[in-house]
């Protein structure tokens, strides 16, 4: 299996299908095999670099630090395009992915050709409370009351069978002390008076029954970001990509086919 070693750090990402490059960041408490739903279909016209970030997946887990920021998540995201010689990316990100890809963007503009930004916020909004509150449900010990909970924090009550067991066993596996750690690392991060800086085609997806990340969050961004479409999910909630990806993935494909037609 493939990995980047970074600060002394193993990250782990997988690649599937070859052309123009699209990067794929999950959210926390779950790892790269969240976008299952979407690689599919996105490698048949894309190269996709799908990255675990640290403490989750197959990636090494937290130093012995009390917290670990969104900067220093998105610093592992380039350590691995930098060692796949990736000049340039499509990138989406999901939930704690899309905060990172928000960084990730600021701070590399030349490098990000279009961001997707999927069930997630510009940070502050009390978004790490937020999180930490989706993790106590994760962890619950009781498989049943776990999924009595997720239908209701963070998936949505249409969510299929399928998918929360699908949700269900991915929490059997999570590093919670490692989750622990970046919940507490968004304490007072916020991208918002920074959001006007972004310049590359951005899509902003949330489902409309997100509890964690409300719509108007996606409003808030979409309102500051210049040029930047907003798209809502219905039957979905905090994981849209996954309660419905046949929608979803309808609508990332449309924009990411308009924006290469555009040359952008």
């Amino acid at each position: 299996m493939p990995f980047i070693d970074c600060e002394g750090a193993k990250v782990h990402y997988e690649i599937e299908g070859d052309g123009q490059n699209i990067t794929l960041l999950h959210g926390i408490a779950s790892s790269l095999k969240y976008w299952c739903f979407q690689t599919k279909v996105l490698s048949k016209m894309f190269r996709v670099i799908l990255i675990d970030h640290r403490g989750h997946g197959l990636s090494d887990g937290m130093i012995a630090k009390k917290s670990f920021t969104v900067p220093e998540l998105a610093l592992n995201v380039e350590a691995v395009l930098r060692a796949l010689d990736v000049e340039q990316t499509l990138m989406m990100g999901h939930s704690l992915g899309g905060i990172t890809a928000l960084d990730y963007t600021l701070e590399n503009p030349s490098k990000v050709k279009a961001l997707i930004l999927v069930d997630t916020a510009a940070g502050g909004q009390g978004i790490a409370r937020r999180l930490a509150a989706a993790m106590l449900v994760a962890s619950y010990p009781s498989r049943t009351v776990r999924r009595s909970l997720l239908k209701k924090f963070p998936l949505g009550s249409q969510a299929s069978e399928e998918i929360i067991n699908w949700f269900l066993d991915q929490s059997d596996s999570v590093n919670w002390s490692a989750t622990a750690k970046i919940a507490r690392g968004l304490r007072n991060f916020d991208l918002s008076s920074r959001l006007a800086e972004i310049r590359c085609p951005t899509l902003i997806v949330c489902g409309e029954h997100d509890n964690l990340t409300p719509i108007r969050m996606s409003q808030f961004m979409q309102q500051r970001i210049k040029g930047s479409e907003l798209r809502i999910i219905e039957a979905a909630a905090h994981c849209s990509s996954a309660e419905q990806p046949d929608e979803f993935n309808r609508i990332i494909v449309q924009f990411l086919e308009t924006t290469e037609k555009a040359g952008l």
